[in-house]
């Protein structure tokens, strides 16, 4: 098979994943687990059946709001596929996936107020106890300065610089837009100052020749 033909598989597959973890968690009960209820449901409300429940679940979990952010990495490397930007690095993708995941829920456990409950679940057991370890020795400030640097290079890493290109696509095409927009309206307002009726500029004859006419008797009666 050609090269393009390999990519076009492999964005299906990632394109996939993506689409199974968000209906997986879009479609999240929690009270398909029995863990989190003592009155369980008898059916799986979750479209993606006991995997999908059992999967969200332990992502939630584990890592905390976090969790959300796999499907979309899974979809900028679908798209990084089709388009040909993403290496075959498994490694690096892999270990700035890793790391990404483990400080954004550090940051969402070290944001969140300081009851350990909210802590657990906005970052999850991994980022709590990374909040709580890093947040002793740095304070929180410092914390939340050395897990976005974390994070942003993670980033970068894991979708090996494709989300630079993407954002200065979509800055480009909201400029685009507003330019447009400005112009569309620019050549809207002189296409109406085009189209306004012009009034003519009426002379005033009336009175001019009723006083040419007061002359002309007065010439008359003088002369006779």
């Amino acid at each position: 098979m050609s090269e393009k033909q390999i990519r076009i598989i492999w964005f299906i597959i990632l394109i996939g994943i993506c689409a199974f973890l968000l209906i997986s968690f879009f479609s999240y009960n929690p009270a398909d687990i029995p863990f989190n209820t003592s009155n369980p449901n008898v059916h799986i409300k979750n479209f993606s059946g006991y995997v999908g429940a059992y999967l969200v679940w332990a992502l939630l979990i584990s890592v905390g709001w976090s969790a959300y952010l796999i499907p979309a990495l899974f979809c900028l490397w679908a798209v990084g596929k089709i388009m040909g930007r993403i290496t075959h690095k498994f490694h690096t993708k892999f270990f700035g996936f890793l790391f990404a995941i483990w400080s954004f829920s550090a940051m969402m456990s070290t944001l969140t107020s300081p009851y350990n409950v909210s802590r657990v679940a906005t970052g999850g057991i991994v980022g709590f106890y990374t909040s709580l370890v890093l947040s002793r020795y740095f304070g929180e400030v410092g914390t939340m300065v050395i897990l976005g640097t974390i994070f942003v290079l993670s980033i970068l890493l894991a979708t090996e610089f494709l989300v630079l290109p993407v954002l200065l696509r979509l800055s480009r095409t909201i400029a685009g837009f507003f330019n447009i927009s400005s112009l569309k309206e620019s050549m809207r307002e002189m296409r109406s100052a085009r189209q306004a009726p012009v009034k003519p500029k009426i002379r005033k004859l009336g009175a001019k020749n009723k006083r040419e006419k007061e002359l002309n008797v007065f010439e008359e009666e003088e002369e006779e």
